[in-house]
């Protein structure tokens, strides 16, 4: 009877000991963070940093490129912490730096290179991002084995929703896009005043209302912007998405939300959410101490979330 009990006792034990295992080991996948990583091209004028974060468990995952807006940066606010969300929800998260916005590979939460952000323009930021997703596809970013190819999102923030827009309807790549307070038209990047100064040859500049910084746009921003027109049609491009999720906020003081509703009519399939009195940053703010996301910052990842779910249903 004892020998009985015994074999019982250590049988459990080995079977306990294997339960926690395989309990810890799908736990603790290793979760690969890469903050500030310098993504650096043979071309010498485009270098950006980049954040990756992933549960590295060896399974195809979906990937999300995040954009952000004009006068942003990829470290602005609660941008950690929307990364952190979708990494727990074993997502593949990518957040980047646009080569011109004006901080450097040194100090990437500051606008050191006001030179730099005067050279920008909406074409180098296309072409920021078809050098990211050039990367992704060679495996130079992420090993294949952790990210589904079919599934590379785009999420872009104001400006950077508009360039997501854009990007996902040129690039069959890319699954689906989701605008964030997104600009409709970017031809409110150049009014009449500004447009009359360029063509004399003379350089804009931009308030930036948070450094106190006077940050210049040099002529080509026009030059650029006139040459390349059609291509910059971002209800066009939205029209062609296949799958596009429109967030906007109701009480968005500079991005009215009359850009969602010129977006949603352009694309019938899209879906459209309009957030009560949520403003253009969702209730994001820099610097951004708090460490939960904000309320109306987590129902956009919430909606994010279940429109992408239902994505991968479909397909």
């Amino acid at each position: 009877m004892f020998i009985i009990q015994m074999f019982l006792l250590i049988l459990s034990v080995l079977v306990f000991s294997s339960l926690s295992c395989d309990s810890d080991q799908a736990f603790m996948a290793k979760h690969i963070l890469l903050k500030n990583r310098q993504l650096a091209l043979e071309n010498e004028n485009r270098k950006f940093l980049y954040d990756l974060s992933y549960a590295a468990d060896g399974k195809e995952k979906p990937l999300i490129i995040f954009l952000h807006g004009f006068k942003g940066f990829k470290d602005w606010g609660n941008f950690d912490l929307m990364m952190e969300y979708f990494t727990q929800l074993n997502y593949a998260f990518i957040k980047m730096n646009f080569s011109h916005n004006g901080t450097t590979l040194d100090s990437p939460l500051e606008f050191n290179d006001l030179d730099r952000f005067g050279r920008n323009n909406f074409i180098i930021e296309l072409e920021d991002v078809q050098a990211m997703i050039d990367r992704l596809f060679k495996d130079e970013i992420i090993p294949s084995r952790e990210w589904d190819k079919r599934k590379l999102l785009l999420i872009g923030h104001s400006r950077g929703g508009s360039i997501a827009m854009l990007k996902g309807s040129e690039d069959k790549r890319v699954l689906a896009v989701v605008s964030l307070a997104g600009v409709a038209d970017l031809k409110k990047f150049l009014n009449d005043k500004d447009i009359a100064l360029w063509r004399k040859g003379e350089t804009v500049f931009i308030d930036n209302a948070r450094t106190g910084q006077k940050m210049p746009l040099y002529p080509q921003f026009l030059e650029s912007y006139v040459a390349n027109k059609s291509r910059l049609d971002v209800v066009a491009a939205a029209s062609k998405l296949n799958h596009l999720l429109i967030v906007h906020g109701s009480a968005d003081s500079t991005v009215s939300v009359d850009n969602a509703f010129a977006l949603k009519n352009s694309n019938p399939s899209a879906e459209l959410k309009v957030i009560e009195n949520a403003d253009h940053t969702f209730g994001g703010k820099h610097p951004y101490i708090e460490k939960v996301l904000p309320l109306n910052f987590k129902i956009v990842c919430d909606l994010i979330a279940d429109y992408f779910q239902n994505i991968e249903f479909k397909n």
